[in-house]
């Protein structure tokens, strides 16, 4: 049966996704011949200004189909927003986007596509895509050689004990660490290597009175706990013997209050912000009735948060003898920018022009968790992917959609993600994605897929999420221990130690599998088309020059027949396939030209 209205952006725009300013864009639209319209307008305006600008589409009628067509030059980056307006002689009416990014028709106030403009891109160190991300706990991952605790944190001797063995308050929690340091990393480099591992992402590593870090007591040292600056520079210099990168997080909305910077509790010597008005660093924060009572992330007292207009921070961060350019020249890939969404444009552009300024190509991965092309923050639209500030962020709308699919059986809204992250950023920020199935900040996917399901179930639909993470988009990120099968809610829970054994070597071993496949450069490189997706069955196909992945899913209890179009092989047994294959329940097919 034939449509009555054709339009996807990712088929019926070119080139599709976010584009250059200044360069054509095309769009086309398909309308059934008995719709009888006899003009189309494409009605866009840029964003904040909603100014209507209309322009008479090109008119072509073929077979049963009228198709209209116009190509825009857009001069200015931002974001635009569009349908099409359609008459039938003096009727009219639009056509909106759809949740599945089709159109249909609607009277006024009709909703609309996204159009990206940018001025640029920002590459990434080619070594990055090419292979997967490991995400570290630094505290948590391992622990080699003698570990000498700092004043006012607790060092634990039951390695792998239970979080809140001793208090569920966070202020004790938060002060009991388990000797996780970067000796124990650099031990386990050749483990690392083995998953194929590109890149290590460590949670925050400079000082500061928790185990997790993110209230800065001292950007200017490692902490003591981890271990030397020197201890840092030989894990990259022996992790880049391995080809393996390192990024760090960056934590730069907020200090903690036991810090040198703010300093309540005296316990450093130097004059904090919170002692004296008279402090080097009291521009840096912003007192309601001093000195008790100040901007906080959150309302987190313990984390005083940082003046978007404090140049003297700006200064000590981003001048050339300042933090940032300190840890680059040490021969880091980048950085992970904590709580993106707080730091005003300003400063995070600064930011990463302190970044690149040391690497030109190096790695900016903003933390986001929602659409990171229009997200707004604080009444204000963001320009992460403008053209000066982020190449990467932490791709949790794709980490949601994968399991919503896996638990609801229903794959709808992963496609529809996959439409969004296509149509919405540029092309090269997808490639580098975050790609994420759980993170410090989350529950562990274990713990997510083992809610109602049995454990043979549970590790079959992992598997299957799995794939979709290390195949779909961007650049896969193990979240350390899960490629063991390691549990834990939400944090701190989901931050246990690694253990010392691996408990599930066949889900390691897994893990091992899809970093070799991940190392095809059919998957960093290739364009990604959507074959089927009716509801537990998904299937998608990556393609480059002349090769070809395609991946099949099955998330129901029965079995699912695919017809192929073309001759293919099976991945893993390397069979010719000529028509149709069979996948199994809760099963998968890699198949490849």
């Amino acid at each position: 049966m034939q449509q009555d209205y054709i339009f996807n952006p990712i088929y019926n725009k070119k080139p599709y996704g976010a584009c250059k300013k200044n360069k054509a864009v095309k769009y086309v639209l398909k309308i059934n011949k008995n719709i009888g319209s006899t003009v189309v307008f494409f009605n866009y305006h840029k964003d904040e200004s909603f100014n209507n600008n209309l322009v008479k589409m090109d008119r072509k009628e073929n077979n049963d189909e009228v198709i209209y067509s116009t190509s825009i030059a857009f001069e200015e980056e931002g974001l635009y927003w569009y349908c099409f307006q359609v008459y039938q002689g003096s009727h009219s009416y639009y056509l909106q986007r759809t949740d599945d990014f089709e159109v249909s028709p609607t009277g006024d106030n009709p909703s609309r596509f996204q159009q990206t403009i940018i001025s640029e891109t920002k590459k990434v160190d080619c070594s990055y895509n090419r292979g997967i991300m490991y995400h570290i706990f630094v505290d948590r991952f391992c622990k080699k050689g003698i570990v000498k605790p700092r004043a006012d944190l607790i060092l634990r001797d039951d390695w792998g004990g239970e979080i809140t063995k001793n208090s569920s308050s966070f202020k004790v929690i938060n002060k009991e660490c388990f000797g996780g340091n970067l000796k124990g990393i650099i031990s386990k480099l050749d483990y690392l290597k083995s998953l194929n591992v590109t890149t290590i992402y460590l949670s925050p590593i400079f000082e500061a009175n928790s185990y997790h870090k993110y209230n800065t007591a001292d950007y200017s040292k490692i902490d003591s706990m981890f271990g030397a600056e020197k201890d840092f520079v030989d894990l990259i210099r022996l992790a880049k013997e391995k080809n393996i990168n390192i990024i760090c997080d960056g934590v730069f909305n907020h200090t903690g209050d036991d810090s040198i910077y703010f300093n309540k509790f005296a316990t450093y010597k130097n004059v904090g912000a919170y002692q004296s008005k008279s402090s080097p660093f009291y521009d840096w924060f912003n007192f309601t009735n001093y000195p008790n009572e100040y901007d906080s992330w959150w309302g987190i007292d313990s984390m005083p948060q940082i003046k978007d207009n404090a140049p003297t921070f700006l200064n000590y961060l981003c001048s050339n003898d300042g933090i940032l350019r300190k840890y680059m020249k040490l021969g880091l890939l980048g950085f992970r920018l904590d709580v993106v969404d707080e730091l005003e444009d300003r400063k995070l552009t600064s930011i990463c022009e302190s970044i690149r300024s040391v690497k030109k190509d190096a790695l900016i991965v903003g933390e986001v968790w929602e659409d990171a092309s229009n997200k707004i923050s604080y009444s204000k639209r963001r320009k992460y992917f403008l053209g000066k500030q982020l190449n990467s962020v932490m791709n949790y709308p794709l980490k949601d959609a994968i399991i919503n699919y896996v638990l609801s059986k229903d794959c709808k809204n992963l496609r529809n993600t996959i439409y969004m992250l296509k149509d919405h950023y540029p092309k090269d920020v997808c490639d580098n994605l975050m790609t994420i199935l759980g993170t410090h900040d989350s529950s562990r996917i274990m713990s997510v897929l083992k809610k109602g399901s049995c454990e043979n179930e549970t590790i079959k639909l992992l598997k299957i999420a799995s794939l979709l993470q290390f195949t779909i988009m961007g650049v896969p990120c193990i979240f350390y221990g899960d490629e063991q099968g390691l549990l834990g809610e939400g944090a701190p829970y989901c931050r246990v130690c690694l253990p010392i054994k691996n408990p599930n070597v066949s889900l390691t071993n897994w893990y091992k599998f899809l970093g070799y496949l991940r190392s095809n450069e059919v998957l960093y490189f290739g364009e990604l088309n959507i074959l089927i997706c009716e509801k537990e069955l998904f299937g998608f196909e990556r393609i480059y020059k002349n090769k070809k992945i395609v991946i099949y899913t099955n998330c129901s209890n029965n079995k699912k027949q695919i017809i192929l179009e073309e001759s293919l092989s099976n991945y893993l047994t390397k069979k010719r396939i000529e028509e149709k294959i069979v996948i199994e329940p809760f099963g998968f097919l890699i198949l490849e030209k």
